[in-house]
């Protein structure tokens, strides 16, 4: 009666065919829409599912901070390296004020092109396949790909680094990944393109720094060039890691996630919690068709347009994403 579908394996093709009256369909899909070529950027496909689990908030178990561990991975003091530090790294030891560390090289949201542009006024160090300028120091071989950015080694030499680019693939409301959340993690101020509603699950109104705020490239360029010459504005950035999670949603989010669910960013743990939700939804559907009742179809809401930040005039200001899931 309960079919499960993982959204990257979805194919059109082998579908339990034809549907019984009854059935019930169930999405869980944590990527963004391009993900499976925008499939689940339709209406048409989204509404074959009677329950979904996505970044969305709309979603019936959303996963949106399913990379974000527990309240005390963002106020961890573990990999902190002082601002004076941060400084003698940048003048001795040749480190630019921001690292950018992405592998896939061609999105929708074009943050290959902003951040070649970026570079024109303010030295980013590229250390993966994506605009690659530097490579990783000695002590941090053996990096290369997902697992390796989630070992503490990695953690590490994000947090010598002053800003890190927290660019997503696309810019669709709630998708937030780990590229947020391991910065704020470590002690280093995100740069952030994403997500229309990323203020909602930020520690504090100041913790960040968003592409949107700004009308051109230059202007946040200035603005990092600003904060790389100031200790003070700079750790202001910082506070939450000494004053805690002062964002209610964000609270309330960390709030509803259970000890351990996503522990470590594990996707399996929140793939398992899904089931668990499932599981109740699936017999008070068996004991409503021994009712005689109809198995009820949950209406899928999440269709909306999002939009970039405005960007240099050198960038098509255009990057409009339609995102459904």
């Amino acid at each position: 009666m309960m079919y499960v579908f993982y959204g990257s394996f979805f194919l059109s093709s082998g579908l339990p065919f034809p549907r019984k009256d009854g059935d019930i369909w169930a999405l869980i899909h944590e990527e963004s829409p391009m993900n499976k070529d925008w499939l689940f950027s339709f209406g048409s496909t989204i509404e074959l599912f009677n329950y979904t689990s996505t970044f969305k908030r709309g979603s019936d178990y959303p996963l949106t901070t399913h990379w974000l561990t527990n309240k005390e991975t963002l106020l961890s003091k573990e990999y902190l390296v002082p601002t004076d530090r941060k400084n003698v790294m940048r003048t001795d030891g040749g480190l630019a004020p921001i690292i950018f560390v992405h592998s896939d090289c061609n999105t929708p949201s074009n943050r290959e092109q902003y951040v070649t542009t970026l570079q024109k006024y303010v030295d980013v160090d590229s250390y993966g396949p994506c605009l690659h300028n530097k490579d990783f120091p000695e002590e941090f071989k053996n990096l290369d790909g997902i697992a390796g950015f989630l070992k503490p080694d990695f953690l590490r030499l994000v947090a010598r680094y002053k800003f890190a680019i927290a660019f997503e693939n696309a810019i669709c409301d709630d998708y937030i990944t780990e590229k947020l959340w391991r910065p704020l993690q470590v002690g280093t101020v995100p740069i952030v393109l994403g997500s229309p509603t990323i203020r909602d699950f930020l520690p504090s109104t100041k913790s960040a720094i968003l592409v949107e705020d700004f009308d051109t490239i230059q202007d946040l360029a200035a603005f990092i060039n600003q904060l790389d010459r100031n200790d003070e504005q700079y750790e202001s950035y910082l506070q939450f890691k000494h004053t805690g999670i002062s964002n209610p949603t964000l609270k309330s989010e960390l709030a509803r996630i259970s000890p351990g669910e996503y522990a470590g960013g594990r996707f399996g743990k929140a793939a398992s919690g899904y089931e668990c939700f499932l599981c109740d939804k699936l017999h008070k559907a068996l004991d409503a068709t021994k009712a005689g009742k109809p198995v009820a179809k949950v209406l899928y809401v999440h269709r909306n347009l999002t939009k970039t930040a405005k960007s240099s005039p050198t960038i098509a200001e255009s990057m409009s994403w339609h995102s459904t899931i």
